[in-house]
Formats: structure tokens, C-alpha cells, sequence
């Protein structure tokens, strides 16, 4: 077998060279005088290390995993390499001139060295490219910009041929010759959907990491951008690649667009990067996102990057890549340069540069150009053709014209395509067929790839495929395919997209058919469980060869690998496309897939926060089963449109969920089922409270969701059974439930569910008084919601936070975080009312009253037409607020009406905390009015209400306001065991802050605090109500 290897084809034309030695790197042999030397293959990979690291120390680590990197061996090994090597350089240890031994440690190469070309150029590769003189001129200057930390963004526009990549291939030849720049070098390809997220930047990467010298960047993407690392397996070993994705569950696009940011930032702060993007106009959202960020950030960076696109294909295909252009420009943030067609002046001067003759006549520049209107690719295929045709002819050392100039006529056919046509029909006919398969796998592909085409050996298709890039027709290598088990293939690219279109239509339609589907089920069989690099590559083949069914299975399994990547916008692309696809079905066939593709649509989109596409989404998904006949289906979406819904409009989820409850008793789908009886338990929450009854039949819900095997239903109906454990304050039990919540929705990959199990667990542990956790609980959830991109549960966590803030009496706080959170643009109406909430208990604190009332009675609260008419557990947060805003006015009458509705509504449900709090309100109210023994039998009652209960966020504003009423009674040992148990509870929550805490400070300053805090001679005096 012929070895392959991993390093890029750019290998293919350097050597490393020191005194009268050279490695040649594409064929591993090392040379001496033009004699190769022999050395085994393990010594040769040492020697190579060594001579990469020149002058610098290399440990025997290192160098065992060069040249052992899958094989477990010792030390003695690598001495037999060592000594092979030095032998063969002619070295001695005792005085070497090439490698010296570090004792213990490893070996250092000491010899100077020089990198060099294994082949001569051609005469005119250095040349500078026609008529781009002022166009490189301009990309110098930016390079110098670049340098002196200006970070530079500049766009060549271009249609196909005319020079881009060779303006690019000149610029990057002159910049990669400087000891401070590197280059990174990647191109899009033409995709079929949705495109690889990231794709050029990959492959830039890729190389650049390949390169000798790269640790130091390797190092810097683990420290800034480990999920980038992940998306580059070849960098490290499997179990480290494994520990790394774990490590990074729930990265999100945002945050790959940061960490790559960051690390460009990182890398150039001491060296130049030259960032080469081509061929945009068919680039991947992603890609197109990363560019953006590089452009609107701020921080110097010695960063060049160039970018290639045609603008015609933009245009034509709506590509955002044109309103990203548009944006940049305003902003002056990057160049745009059109590359214009050769003028004929220029069309001589490469006439002239060719051939070398200036007896060629004007007329020949004028009708090339006349015929080609100065692109570059095709004055250059033109002038080959008059070449063949003996139009012009090598005479004696002289180019000269000696057929008639009405024959470039000739030359120069209607289309690109006839002219490709009979540069083809030169070539022996396996050539031909060879380029035709490689036309249907696209414009880039693997040698294995096209042998499968073909039927044919590997081995002497890559001879094939070697022949024609050497010889410059039709073919360029490419880098290599690294496989996710970390094996490089070979890979050829057409050098020229123009070409895979004129080929294809060489091939017939149906053995076009028979070619996608013998390629893809080859890719099926050789990826097998590692497919997902090739996923979309695979139901491009199938849905050419019209198997549309795998072709979508396939592009199922592509969404579900953009969604890991939380590469969002590429799913949603894919799963349309597939749903497209369903429609070519058999009808039998679509039905069975069309829900499922709707439901996967819904909830990628729903991903994306896009709850206007995800609701029409579930509205087609439903009309769809109406139409068929599918109540499972029509339940289903109607349901999961009720949950969408609860985010923007309350009262149209509800009638969803009522639809869904009803939909669901004509269904025996148990995950339906259990799905409406949580719909069912929420909505009663909502609109009576919590009952004595709610408890088993959250349990019974919890038990239908396990029993019908689905972890997402069941993941939420743990979160209802909490819901229900904290109403009836069982907050011990409703934190432990909705802690396993949690762990489901991890599982179960289900961002949402996780994020809301977050908010339901923070709740419960404030309520217990173990606020330290509740803090933690909070940090995680808004990291886990930034990375998933769910806005509207971190607006959730915050308004918690701020609610956190307000019970240790950091009001000023909790208003900051609330304001902060009524600003935000993506605020849902739910999102809305709990900040409005927030605000209004924290301006009241603050004693400013009259803005506490007025937030309290703000539309954003009081959304239904009468406030009888909210949502109950809103209606009694709206009454105890208001009764305290009374009672804080001296407005007794006021508040008791208040705090009397507030007790009215609490008795209509069997919720412990909202009977406390009313029986204590009207406590105070009474206690105000000195109206002692009515306040006493109100304290009774709310003492009552939390008996059993482990409420101490209650139970010490209870306790210390029974010690003011017993010193107003003088009854002095009553109030004095009052103080004392409110006092242990206050330090109760104080020490579940960490020493130093902001809160712990501010909760233990407060006066209400102080006072249960005091000696028992104070404890008589009613100074603050808590």
C-alpha cells in the first residue's frame, strides 16, 4: 500500500535543507548530493521533528509520539533511532554537528537549516499577475494597516475566471515570505443546502496547524477556543476528544464566534495572520457570523483577512453574504474591491510575457480580447487552443502567428463548455470518465471518493488524478480529508468550478442516477457510525439518484449534528430542504414522515428563539393533521403550540391547551396523555392555586410520562410535580424534584426543560433559605442559557435574582437588575410581568411609594381587563404588594381592604405560604392600629398556616413581628422566645451566604434585622417591620 500522509499537499513541493543533507518531505527520503540516504521510516519522522524545532529542545516524549504516536515503547527505541540517524548524517555524540544529546530530557537539532522548494518553479511563477499591479500595490498597504494592529477586512469581487485566486496566490506568495506573517489559507465549496458550518475557517485552520512551528497556536485555540479544538478531532486522542465534548455540552454559536475571536486576538498580538477566505458567495451562516464579529470588534489585531466571492452568484441566490457586505461598508469596517476584466493593453503584456516575442502583431491581443472582453481564464484557455491548433507556433526559437486570426472564432466557441469539451476529448477515455465522476461528486472530492465511482483501484486512480494536477489540466490537489478516526485521504479539486458544469453534462441521466446512488451508499458503508462529516454529502447523493427517503434520513442526521453544534440556522435549512423532499414521496411514505419532519422543524426553530416561524411551523403541522385524519399528531402540535404560546400571549395559550386536553381524550398515545395531563395541572395552578388533590395527580403524571418511555415529557412533568411540591411548601422535596429534572433534560439534550427545572429549583432553594446555592443555581442556569441562546429563561433566572436581592434588603440592587431587565428588546409579555414584579417589591423597599404603586398597577402587570381576571398566582402577588404599599403609606383602611382580598383569595386554594402572608400582612396592619389582641389572632393564623412547613424566609418575619406585638403587651418572656427564634433564623439565611458576601452584609445591616439581632431590652421597641 502507498503511504499516505497527513500533512497538507503543500508538503508535496518543500524540502529541509542543512548542510549538504535535505529531507524531502513528500516522499520521505533523506538526500545527500542528490543520493538518497536510507533510513527507516520511525527514524525518518525523529529526524524530521528535530529538524522542524531547529535549535530548540525536543523531548523524548515528543519524539516517541512522533515516530510511535499509537504504539506503547520505550526508551531504548528511540536511542536505536537516534543512533540509525546519526550514523547516517556521519554525526558523532562525543562532537555533533547536527543533534546533541540533552541528558535526561531528549535531543536538540543544531545544525542550520533552510526550507526550499524539491521542484523548480516555472520561469514565470514569480511573475506578477497582468494588469493587478495597483490591485496588489493596495493589498500591501493593508498588510502594513494589518501590522501596526488595524485589524483589516478586504473582499475581492469577481466573476468566475476573473483572477481572484491567482491576485490572491501572488499576495499571499509575497506576504508567506516574511519571517513574521503566517498564513491560513481555506476556500467554501459549492454545497448542496445548507452548508458546514464553519467549513474555510476549518480548513484555514487545519492547515495552518499542520504546518511546522504550530504548537504555539494549537495552544493558544485549547486556552481560547476549546470549541474549536472539538470540531478539529485529528488534534488530539479519542478519550481526549470525548472528555472535551463533554466539557462543552451546550456550546453555542455565540460563544464559538467569541472563543474564535479571542484566540485570533491572542495569536496576533505577536505575529502577523494573513486569513484567506475564497469563493464566499458560497459560504456557510456561520462563517459569514465569525467574519462580522472580526469585523465590529475593536481590539487591535495585527489581522489580515482576505475574502474572494462573485457577486453575480450573490445576488442571484439572495446570499446574506450581501447584506454582511452592506452592513460592513457603512460602518467602514471593510473594502470591497471589484477586480476589473483585462484592458487589451494587459492581454499583450501576458502575450508578451508568454512567448517572449515582440513579433507577435497588436492585431492578436485585439481579438482575443475581443472574444474573451478580458477574462482571464478564458484569454488563457483561448490562447492554449490557438496553441494546439497551430495558430501560433514555436519557430526557430520565435513564437510565431501563422494561422489566420478569423480562426479564434474557431477558438473561442459560443460557451466555456464547448471549449472544455474538446480539451476533453484529447485526453484517453479512463481520464475522461474520471473527470465526469468527479464532476458528480462536485468540485472537490477524495480519491477514495472517486474510485468508488468508478469501480476502480484507489492507487491507480490517485496516478490518474497526480497526472493531471501536474500537468495542470483540469486538477489541483487539494489538502487532505482527515477522517474522525484521524486517517488522511488524498483530495483533488477542479481548478476551476466552470469545469464540473461542462462535465456533467457529458453524463448520461440515468448513469448520472446510477453514480449518486453507487456513491452514496459507498459513503454509507465507509463512514458508518462516524457519517456525520458527510451526512449532507450523502443526501445529495440519494436525492440525485430520487432515493428521497434516505435522502432525507440523512438530512435529518445533518440538522441533528448543526444542532450540537448549536449551528441553528444550518439545521433550519436542512430540515426545510426536507421537508421539500417528502412531497417527491409516495404518499403512504410522506404521511409517515412529513409530522415527524415537522415536529424536528418546530423545535430546531424553536432552538433558533424564532417563535413567530416555530408557531407556523406547529400551525401546518396541525391543519396537516386535521387534514389526514391524525389526532395524535393535531394533539401534539396543539400542545406544543400551547407552550410556545405561554411566552407572548397567555390567554391564547390557554385555549391551546384546552384544545390540546380535549384532542388528547380521543388519542391512547400515552405520551400524548401524560403530556395533556401536565398542560392540565399547570392551567389549574394558573387559574385556582394548588389543591389538595393536584399532588397525586402530578405524581400520576410523572408516573404516565416514565412509564411511556419519553424523557422529554417526562423531564417536564417532573417540573410540574415541583411546582406543585413548592405551592404546598414543600420546598425541600420540590428542590430535590426538580434537581432530577434537570438531570433528565441534560439527558434528554432538551435546553429548555433544563432551563426551567433552573428557575423552579432556584425558587424553592430561596424559600429554604439556603440563598449561597440559590445564587449558584442561578450562575449556571444564565451560563447554560447564554450558550443555548434561550433569552427568555435568562430573563426568568435575572428577575430571581433581583427577587434574591430584594429579601436580603439590597433593594437598590434588585431595581438596578429589574430596570436593566425592562430594557431588553427580546423581553416576552411572562418575561415582562415577573421583571415589572421584581421592580415594583424593590421600590418598595427603597420607600418609594408612590413608583411602587405605580409599577404594581402597570399594564405590564395587570394584563387582564380586571385584576380579578389574572392568573392566580400573579392575582396574589399583586395583593400582598399592594396591602404593603397601603400599610407603608399609613394608609390602614387601605391596605386592610388590600390585605383582606389578599386573605380572601389565599383561602380558595391549599397553599400554605399565600395563607402565612395575609394572616401576617393584616398582623401588621392591626399591630399598626393598636389593635393588639386582633393582630395576636391574625399571628395564630399564620403560624398556623406554616406548621410542619421548613419555610424560614417566612418564619422569621412571623416570629419578629409576634416579638413586637408581645413587648406591646408587655409580655416580656413571649416576645424575648419570639426575638430569639426569629434571630436563629436570620442567621439561618446569613450563614447560608459565604463570609463577605455583598448580601450577608446587606441583609445583616438592615434594621429589621438588627432589631431581632439585639438584646432583649430592645426587642419591645416596635421600630421596623421586616
Amino acid at each position: 500500500m502507498r503511504k499516505r500522509f497527513t500533512r497538507p499537499a503543500m508538503d508535496a513541493d518543500r524540502r529541509l535543507t542543512f548542510e549538504g543533507f535535505s529531507l524531502d518531505l513528500a516522499n520521505e527520503q533523506l538526500v545527500c548530493d542528490g543520493e538518497v540516504v536510507a533510513l527507516t521510516p520511525k527514524a525518518f519522522a525523529v529526524l524530521r521533528r528535530l529538524v522542524e524545532d531547529n535549535g530548540k529542545l525536543v523531548t523524548k516524549a515528543e519524539l516517541l509520539h512522533a515516530g510511535w504516536a499509537d504504539t506503547h515503547v520505550t526508551d531504548g527505541v528511540l536511542k536505536v533511532s537516534i543512533l540509525e540517524i546519526r550514523r547516517a548524517l556521519g554525526d558523532d555524540s562525543g562532537a555533533p554537528r547536527f543533534i546533541e544529546t540533552v541528558p535526561r530530557r531528549g535531543y536538540r537539532f543544531i545544525a542550520p537549516r533552510t526550507r526550499m522548494p524539491t521542484v523548480a518553479p516555472r520561469a514565470d511563477a514569480s511573475a506578477e499577475p497582468i494588469g493587478r499591479a495597483g490591485l496588489l500595490a493596495e493589498l500591501e498597504a493593508r498588510l502594513e494597516c494589518a501590522r501596526a494592529g488595524q485589524r483589516q477586512l478586504v473582499f475581492l469581487a469577481g466573476e468566475a475566471g476573473i483572477g481572484k485566486t491567482t491576485v490572491l496566490d501572488a499576495f499571499v506568495a509575497r506576504a508567506g515570505a516574511e519571517p513574521d506573517v503566517m498564513i491560513a489559507r481555506g476556500a467554501c465549496l459549492e454545497h448542496y443546502g445548507a452548508a458546514e458550518a464553519y467549513l474555510p475557517v476549518l480548513e484555514a485552520l487545519g492547515r495552518l496547524l499542520r504546518e511546522p512551528g504550530s504548537d504555539r497556536v494549537i495552544r493558544l485555540l485549547e486556552r481560547y477556543a476549546p470549541t474549536w479544538v472539538v470540531q478539529l478531532p485529528w488534534l488530539a486522542r479519542p478519550d481526549d476528544r470525548e472528555a472535551l465534548r463533554r466539557d462543552l455540552v451546550g456550546a453555542t454559536k455565540e460563544r464559538m464566534l467569541r472563543e474564535m475571536s479571542e484566540a485570533l486576538e491572542a495569536l496576533t498580538a505577536e505575529t502577523m495572520l494573513v486569513l484567506v477566505l475564497e469563493d464566499l458567495h458560497w459560504s456557510d451562516y456561520s462563517t459569514l457570523d465569525l467574519l462580522g464579529m472580526l469585523g465590529r470588534r475593536e481590539e487591535p489585531a495585527r489581522l489580515l483577512v482576505l475574502g474572494s466571492y462573485r457577486p453575480v452568484d450573490v445576488i442571484v441566490t439572495g446570499h446574506p453574504l450581501r447584506s454582511l457586505l452592506q452592513e460592513l461598508r457603512v460602518r467602514r469596517q471593510c473594502e470591497d474591491i471589484a477586480l476589473e476584466f483585462l484592458r487589451e493593453a494587459d492581454i499583450a503584456a501576458y502575450l508578451g510575457q508568454r512567448f517572449h516575442t515582440p513579433s507577435l502583431p497588436p492585431e492578436l491581443a485585439r481579438a482575443v480580447h475581443q472574444r474573451t472582453d478580458g477574462n482571464p481564464l478564458f484569454m488563457v484557455r483561448v490562447v492554449d487552443e490557438l496553441v494546439t491548433l497551430g495558430v501560433l507556433v514555436d519557430q526557430d526559437g520565435h513564437w510565431r502567428l501563422v494561422g489566420p486570426l478569423d480562426e479564434i472564432a474557431s477558438a473561442v466557441p459560443e460557451s466555456l463548455r464547448q471549449l472544455i469539451d474538446k480539451q476533453i476529448g484529447r485526453l484517453d477515455l479512463e481520464l475522461q470518465q474520471l473527470l465526469e465522476v468527479g464532476s458528480v461528486l462536485g468540485n472537490e472530492f477524495t480519491v477514495p471518493s472517486l474510485a468508488a465511482g468508478l469501480d476502480a483501484n484507489p492507487l491507480a486512480v490517485e496516478d490518474r488524478c497526480e497526472t493531471l494536477a501536474a500537468q495542470e489540466q483540469f486538477l489541483a490537489a487539494s489538502a487532505p480529508f482527515v477522517r474522525a478516526d484521524g486517517t488522511a485521504v488524498a483530495r483533488y479539486r477542479f481548478s476551476h468550478s466552470l469545469y464540473p458544469q461542462a462535465l456533467i453534462k457529458r453524463v448520461g441521466a440515468g448513469r448520472r442516477l446510477r453514480l449518486h446512488q453507487r456513491l452514496g451508499e459507498w459513503l454509507e458503508q465507509t463512514y458508518g457510525a462516524q457519517a456525520g462529516v458527510v451526512e449532507s454529502q450523502m443526501a445529495r447523493h440519494f436525492e440525485e439518484a430520487h432515493d428521497y427517503r434516505r435522502a432525507i434520513a440523512h438530512l435529518r442526521r445533518a440538522a441533528d449534528g448543526d444542532v450540537r453544534r448549536w449551528a441553528y440556522g444550518e439545521a433550519v435549512a436542512l430540515l426545510t430542504h426536507a421537508v421539500a423532499l417528502a412531497d417527491r414521496l409516495p404518499a403512504a411514505d410522506a404521511d409517515a414522515m412529513y409530522p415527524v419532519l415537522l415536529d424536528q422543524l418546530c423545535r430546531v426553530r424553536r432552538g433558533l428563539g424564532d417563535m413567530h416561524a416555530t408557531l407556523q411551523t406547529l400551525d401546518t403541522l396541525a391543519a396537516w393533521a386535521r387534514t389526514r385524519g391524525e389526532p395524535t399528531w393535531e394533539a401534539r402540535a396543539v400542545l406544543y403550540r400551547a407552550t410556545v404560546l405561554a411566552w407572548v400571549d397567555a390567554e391564547a395559550s390557554r385555549a391551546a391547551a384546552i384544545d390540546g386536553m380535549a384532542l388528547s381524550e380521543r388519542v391512547d398515545d400515552p405520551v400524548v396523555r401524560a403530556d395533556a395531563e401536565s398542560h392540565a395541572i399547570y392551567w389549574r395552578l394558573q387559574d385556582r392555586g394548588c389543591r389538595i388533590g393536584d399532588m397525586q395527580l402530578a405524581e400520576a403524571a410523572v408516573g404516565a410520562a416514565a412509564a411511556a418511555g419519553d424523557r422529554e415529557i417526562l423531564a417536564q412533568s417532573k417540573i410540574l410535580l415541583a411546582l406543585v411540591q413548592r405551592c404546598q411548601a414543600d420546598f425541600r422535596q420540590a428542590a430535590r424534584t426538580a434537581l432530577e429534572g434537570i438531570e433528565i433534560a441534560r439527558d434528554a439534550g432538551n435546553a429548555y426543560t433544563y432551563l426551567f427545572s433552573h428557575c423552579v429549583r432556584v425558587d424553592a432553594l430561596v424559600q429554604l433559605g439556603e440563598w449561597g446555592a440559590a445564587f449558584n443555581a442561578i450562575d449556571e442556569g444564565l451560563r447554560m442559557a447564554n450558550q443555548s441562546g434561550h433569552v427568555h429563561l435568562a430573563s426568568f433566572l435575572r428577575s430571581e435574582a433581583a427577587a434574591l436581592h430584594s429579601e436580603a434588603f439590597d433593594f437598590t440592587s434588585a431595581a438596578a437588575i429589574a430596570r436593566e431587565e425592562l430594557q431588553r428588546p427580546s423581553l416576552t409579555d411572562r418575561g415582562r410581568q415577573s421583571a415589572m414584579f421584581a421592580l415594583a417589591f424593590a421600590l418598595l423597599g427603597l420607600g418609594r411609594l408612590d413608583e411602587a404603586y405605580s409599577a404594581f398597577t402597570a399594564p405590564q402587570l395587570v394584563w387582564a381587563p380586571e385584576v380579578a381576571s389574572m392568573a392566580w398566582p400573579e392575582h396574589i402577588h399583586l395583593r400582598h404588594g399592594l396591602g404593603q404599599v397601603g400599610l407603608a403609606r399609613g394608609d390602614l383602611d387601605g391596605a386592610r381592604r388590600e390585605a383582606e382580598a389578599f386573605q380572601a383569595l389565599a383561602a380558595t386554594a391549599d397553599e400554605p405560604m399565600p395563607r402565612a402572608l395575609a394572616a401576617r400582612l393584616l398582623a401588621e396592619i392591626a399591630l399598626e392600629a393598636g389593635r393588639l389582641s386582633e393582630a395576636e389572632g391574625f399571628l395564630r393564623e399564620a403560624l398556623a398556616a406554616i406548621q410542619g412547613r421548613e419555610a424560614p424566609v417566612v418564619a422569621w418575619r412571623i416570629a419578629a413581628t409576634a416579638a413586637r406585638v408581645h413587648g406591646r403587651q408587655r409580655r416580656r418572656a413571649e416576645a424575648e422566645a419570639a426575638r430569639r427564634q426569629s434571630a436563629a433564623l436570620v442567621t439561618r439565611l446569613a450563614d447560608s451566604l459565604p463570609p463577605g458576601h455583598e448580601l450577608r452584609q446587606s441583609f445583616l445591616k438592615h434594621p429589621s434585622v438588627r432589631e431581632v439581632l439585639d438584646s432583649p431590652r430592645t426587642a419591645s421597641r416596635p421600630r421596623h417591620r421586616p
